[in-house]
C-alpha cells in the first residue's frame, strides 16, 4: 500500500483520579460505623439469597480495612469500571491522550483531486464526538472542522475511496458470552478502534394515550431499518431495542409514557467505524460538487 499522508490529528485527555492511589486516612469512629452497617446488611432479610460481598482496603498498603465476605468470589458487573479506572490511571497516566488521524496516500492534483485514498484512524478514543463532553466537539461540530482540515490541504474530491481504519482494536468488539437483551442497547455497544457517539444513536418518538410513533433517528445511519411494536403503558419506561453488530435491522419492543414528544430511546450503532466514513464520503462529494 503507498504511503500515507497525516493531515489531521486529534486527541483528547484521559482524566481519571489521583485520589484512588491516595493514602488511606482511617477514622476510628468511621471505620466502626462502616463494620456496624456491614453487619446490618448480612442480617437484613432482604439479602438472605443476596450473593455480595465488601472489602475496603489501603491502596498504599494492601491492607484490608473492613470486609464482609472478601473472599468470595463474585461477578463484578459496572463495578468493572472502577477497576479499569485505575488501570489506566496507573498504566498511562494522567497526561494520556487518545489520537484520531485523517491520512492520504496516493497524489494530490492541481485540480484538487486527490488521487489516492482518505483514511480515517482511530486509536480507540472512547470520548470522540460524544455530546458528554464539554471540552470535546460533538459529531456534526466534528465533521465540519475534519471537513475544513481536508478543504485546507486543498482536497475537494476524491477517485480513491474512504476507509475506516478500526485496526487498534480487534475486530470483534462485542464478545459473544454477551446477553442479546444487551447487545442492541445503548450500554452494549461494543469499544472499536474507531468509536463515534459513544457508538449509539437515539430513536425519538411521540406518543399518544394510545399509540407511540417515531418522529427521527439521531444521528441518522444509512441502511438502518427499524421495526417498533412498542405501545403505551401510563407512565412505564421500559422499551428495548434489539440487534446484532452489523446487522442494520432493529427490532423495538415494550412501553414509552402516554403523551410524550420527542421521547428517546438509545441503541447501539450497528457498525460505528463505518459511520464517519459515510458521513464523510457524503459531504466530499457535495465539496467537489461545489466546487466545480
Amino acid at each position: 500500500m503507498m504511503r500515507r499522508t497525516a493531515i489531521l490529528t486529534g486527541a483528547v485527555y484521559l482524566f481519571l483520579a489521583h485520589a484512588l492511589f491516595a493514602q488511606t486516612k482511617v477514622d476510628a469512629t468511621g471505620l466502626a460505623q462502616l463494620q456496624n452497617g456491614l453487619q446490618s446488611l448480612a442480617k437484613d432479610d432482604c439479602l438472605v439469597h443476596a450473593n455480595w460481598g465488601f472489602c475496603l482496603m489501603d491502596p498504599a498498603t494492601g491492607k484490608i480495612i473492613a470486609s464482609h465476605e472478601p473472599e468470595k468470589s463474585l461477578t463484578p458487573a459496572s463495578g468493572m469500571k472502577a477497576i479499569t479506572t485505575m488501570v489506566a490511571l496507573n498504566t498511562l497516566g494522567t497526561e494520556y491522550r487518545y489520537a484520531t488521524y485523517l491520512e492520504i496516500d496516493g497524489t494530490l492534483g492541481a485540480d484538487s483531486v486527490l488521487h489516492g485514498n482518505l483514511y480515517i484512524r482511530g486509536t480507540g478514543d472512547p470520548t470522540l464526538g460524544s455530546g458528554r463532553y464539554d471540552s470535546v466537539p460533538k459529531w456534526p461540530k466534528l465533521m465540519e472542522q475534519w471537513l475544513a482540515e481536508i478543504k485546507k490541504k486543498g482536497i475537494n474530491h476524491i477517485t480513491g475511496n474512504i476507509i475506516a481504519d478500526a485496526g487498534a482494536f480487534e475486530d470483534y468488539a462485542v464478545p459473544g458470552s454477551w446477553n442479546w437483551d444487551d447487545i442492541g442497547q445503548y450500554y452494549g455497544a461494543g469499544p472499536y478502534g474507531l468509536n463515534i457517539n459513544e457508538n449509539a444513536y437515539t430513536i425519538y418518538y411521540s406518543s399518544s394515550t394510545v399509540s407511540a410513533t417515531i418522529d427521527s433517528i439521531v444521528p441518522e445511519i444509512e441502511g438502518l431499518t427499524v421495526h417498533s411494536d412498542v405501545t403505551v403503558s401510563g407512565s412505564s419506561d421500559n422499551a428495548f431495542i434489539y440487534g446484532a453488530p452489523d446487522n442494520y435491522y432493529r427490532y423495538v419492543v415494550g412501553t414509552i409514557p402516554a403523551k410524550r414528544k420527542a421521547y428517546s430511546v438509545n441503541g447501539s450503532m450497528p457498525d460505528p467505524p463505518l459511520f464517519p466514513r459515510v458521513g464523510i464520503k457524503e459531504s466530499i462529494d457535495q465539496c467537489s460538487c461545489a466546487g466545480r
